[in-house]
């Protein structure tokens, strides 16, 4: 091994070469570790191997044992790379060949581990040790779970409980397939030992997560034609239930709509249900809408493109909401427009709340967004000004 000038090499009992006692070790004289530059994947991979466990000592020889004939040279080329940069020392014994390792001790474990693109469980530990936020009451039963976990698992959990305060801040619904991407930006990403532990300490109705086929509730007041026939909704009052699946179904929607009216509050929807008029289309708008419910709107109103009335929240996240959907009409060619989102209509009330941080956050975001609607900027406005948001429910 070709031992750089900046190691310390010492000695201990040291006898007689025809002796062959003794020990030395190989020290680097400088701290901290110094950069060794690009590796290629098979030296990375076998550093990776090296450093796995939570051991930073190793033996000589179980590394050369790993390492196989062929690799023994290229392990011993990454030791001395290692050594001459700072990140190890070795522990070597004399023999008739000469001096010969029998420990590898790394320095900076973690650190070399985190260079290798592993984790840093001191880091984690710290990270996981610090852990900030207060949930509302229906998440602190997991919240409180999430010290028996170890760092690594409790940092995940911890991430899934404040996306889930987000999911519920923005009033939001969806199947856990919605929450997943929303949480972790795909579909699959939350695994079922995840799964298992949210269900165990949560409600998932209660915050909006359906375990169960989402229902899509509408008044349709038509008879609508399918493949195996018709059916007269007319004779069903008030809002009905259907699933995606049994949306996709209609081919078509004999009776005129005269409007449609996308209500997001659920009382709120119902009292228009109640007192709409006869040709009104209706239909709930849970929230941000989910990729089920976009997908049956967008077949409701290829089969009857009439006007859309959207009525959310009059708060910074009922803004997007309300947008989100906008958009969504006007790709299909869509007359659309604000409704009962006027300032006017609450701006009198004394049940009005004071704008969070995350309020301020998506009020902002609102205001630098694209193709606003004039009616909707009013309402910005008014919210920014006022420092103000209101609930549906109180006047509609």
């Amino acid at each position: 091994m070709t031992i750089d000038p900046k190691i310390i090499v010492t000695t201990e009992g040291v006898g007689e070469r025809s002796t062959l006692k003794g020990k030395r070790f190989c020290r680097p004289s400088f701290t901290p570790p110094t950069d060794f530059g690009h590796l290629a994947e098979d030296q990375r991979d076998m550093i990776r191997s090296w450093v796995k466990d939570i051991t930073p000592r190793k033996k000589w020889s179980t590394i050369r044992k790993k390492a196989g004939f062929t690799g023994t040279l290229l392990a011993e080329d990454l030791i001395s790379l290692l050594l001459n940069h700072g990140w190890l020392e070795t522990e070597e014994k004399r023999t008739s060949q000469g001096w010969e390792k029998t420990w590898i001790t790394f320095l900076y474990y973690e650190d070399l581990r985190e260079k290798l693109g592993l984790v840093n469980r001191t880091t984690l530990q710290e990270q996981a040790d610090n852990l900030e936020g207060e949930f509302r009451p229906i998440l602190l039963c997991a919240a409180d779970h999430l010290t028996a976990f170890g760092p690594e698992t409790r940092l995940k959990r911890h991430g899934l409980l404040c996306s889930l305060d987000k999911w519920i801040t923005e009033k939001r619904f969806g199947t856990k397939r919605d929450f997943s991407l929303f949480a972790r930006g795909t579909t699959k990403a939350i695994t079922s030992s995840e799964w298992d532990w949210l269900e165990s300490n949560i409600d998932f109705e209660e915050v909006g997560i359906s375990g169960h086929t989402p229902l899509l509730y509408i008044k349709l007041p038509s008879v609508v034609s399918t493949e195996e026939g018709a059916l007269d909704l007319r004779l069903l009052p008030g809002q009905i239930g259907l699933t995606q699946q049994q949306i996709l179904t209609i081919t078509k929607i004999n009776n005129p709509i005269s409007c449609w009216r996308f209500v997001e509050n659920l009382t709120s929807f119902e009292r228009v249900v109640k007192n709409s008029a006869s040709e009104e289309g209706i239909v709930w708008l849970p929230g941000f809408a989910p990729s089920w419910w976009q997908i049956c709107i967008k077949h409701l109103l290829q089969l009857s493109a009439t006007p859309v009335f959207i009525a959310s929240d009059p708060d910074p996240a009922g803004l997007h909401i309300a947008s989100q959907v906008g958009s969504l009409c006007a790709e299909l060619g869509v007359d659309w427009s604000p409704w009962k989102m006027d300032p006017s209509f609450f701006s009198e009330s004394s049940s009005l709340s004071m704008l969070t941080v995350h309020d301020k956050n998506l009020l902002r975001s609102f205001i630098a967004s694209e193709h606003r609607h004039p009616d909707l900027l009013i309402l910005a406005d008014w919210i920014e000004k006022n420092g103000l948001k209101g609930e549906q429910e109180l006047f509609l």
